[in-house]
């Protein structure tokens, strides 16, 4: 469908519209700096400043930003991931759609050998291609984009599950709750919901990969929902309510993910950037009723990776042996819980008996020190480890307790 030309082209009308919107932008400047070096009126200086910033917003808006967002497409459609799909041609809409800039027709296709309705399938077909004479009940095979990045900022409103699904094998999937966005390609007949600009339009492949890319943030005030998808955030996302990951989700090395709610980890979390967490994140495990396991959900720390347990925690079904890793020395799993649930927590350091200094070992230098604190010379800070014998007292018979153990245990005489 496209070549490498059609992207060359695309970059050769970028240029000429910038210069378009460029050289009265950079006269109406040159203006508006002689006017007030000048002292002009102050009107006329104001009146060039408006004509600056007007020009800039419109030509942005109507020259340049279509054609950058038309390249993207572009260079996504012949560098990006395909994925080969066929079916009987449904319908293509007559009025176009915009997504991330982009004008596209609404074309369904029907993916089962038993022309139901439940198998119908939206895809997206360029605008400013030729529009294809296709008929009705044509078998047809697509080229599809399988991958999707979202390259402007998303806010999802309270009150709206945002979907990510992977049509694919998404077909049996809960259809998402009133109102809520979903942004893949329909399926099992569950419609398509609004698509703001700077959406996302996934393709559709065995694997639906969606990126949040560098700059970009992804806000979902309500719960966020990935089905069988993998995302890699590069950017920012803040989740405020409940986040149901079943798939691969990766937060980078310039990622950071905010988390209000609980991140429930049917599939995998892998760590290489930021996690503030203000909730719990765990790692769970699918199964059916009847007891059958279908998956379980795992969480790697990365190495070099932003995380603290001070505001939130990181936990694990006590059955997922294992399932939390990457910690690092500092930290240990917890005993399961009355909830059958393990969590992460700093590792307790216990104090050897007759350590009264502190430093993790028990010889000589713990009994100069008691030695010096009895006598007056020199106090101990920290006086929980004095009292050797457990009587209440710190004194003689402490001293020669702690002289005893030392003596058995072979550092001194």
């Amino acid at each position: 469908m496209y070549q490498q030309n059609d992207y060359d082209e695309n970059r050769q009308q970028l240029r000429a519209r910038s210069l378009t919107v460029g050289l009265p932008m950079a006269a109406l400047l040159a203006l508006a700096v002689v006017s007030f070096l000048l002292r002009w009126p102050q009107g006329v200086t104001m009146a060039l400043c408006f004509l600056f910033c007007a020009v800039g917003i419109f030509g942005y808006t109507m020259l340049i930003s279509p054609v950058r967002a038309y390249g993207r497409h572009i260079a996504h459609a012949l560098t990006g991931r395909t994925r080969q799909t066929s079916g009987v041609f449904v319908s293509m809409d007559e009025a176009s759609v915009t997504r991330e800039n982009v004008d596209f027709y609404p074309v369904t296709l029907n993916v089962g050998d038993q022309g139901r309705e439940e198998d119908d399938r939206l895809f997206y077909m360029d605008a400013n291609l030729p529009r294809p004479d296709w008929q009705a009940g044509e078998t047809l095979t697509l080229v599809l984009s399988a991958d999707t990045e979202l390259t402007e900022d998303l806010t999802v409103p309270a009150g709206v599950e945002l979907v990510v699904r992977n049509p694919y094998t998404s077909s049996g999937a809960t259809s998402p709750k009133t109102g809520a966005v979903l942004y893949a390609a329909s399926a099992g007949g569950a419609s398509s919901g609004s698509a703001s600009s700077g959406g996302i339009s996934a393709g559709t492949s065995s694997t639906v990969e969606l990126a949040v890319a560098s700059g970009v943030t992804l806000t979902a005030n309500y719960d966020l929902r990935l089905e069988d998808v993998s995302m890699t955030v590069h950017g920012q996302v803040t989740t405020r309510g409940n986040t149901h990951n079943a798939g691969a989700l990766c937060v980078e090395s310039d990622g950071v993910w905010e988390n209000h709610g609980n991140i429930y980890c049917y599939g995998g979390l892998d760590l290489y950037g930021k996690l503030q967490n203000y909730g719990m994140v765990l790692a769970m495990r699918e199964e059916t009723s009847g007891g059958l396991i279908l998956r379980d959900g795992w969480i790697s720390l990365q190495n070099g990776s932003q995380w603290d347990l001070n505001s939130g925690s990181i936990g694990c079904m006590s059955a997922l042996n294992g399932a939390i890793s990457g910690y690092g020395d500092g930290y240990e799993m917890s005993e399961a819980d009355s909830n059958d649930f393990c969590w992460l927590q700093a590792q307790t350091v216990t104090q050897p008996d007759g350590d009264v200094n502190g430093d993790g070992t028990v010889d000589t230098a713990d009994l100069d020190a008691l030695v010096r604190h009895v006598a007056c010379i020199e106090e101990l800070g920290d006086l929980s480890r004095a009292d050797i014998d457990g009587d209440g007292d710190i004194d003689a018979d402490d001293i020669t307790v702690l002289a005893q153990m030392l003596q058995q245990m072979g550092v001194v005489d």
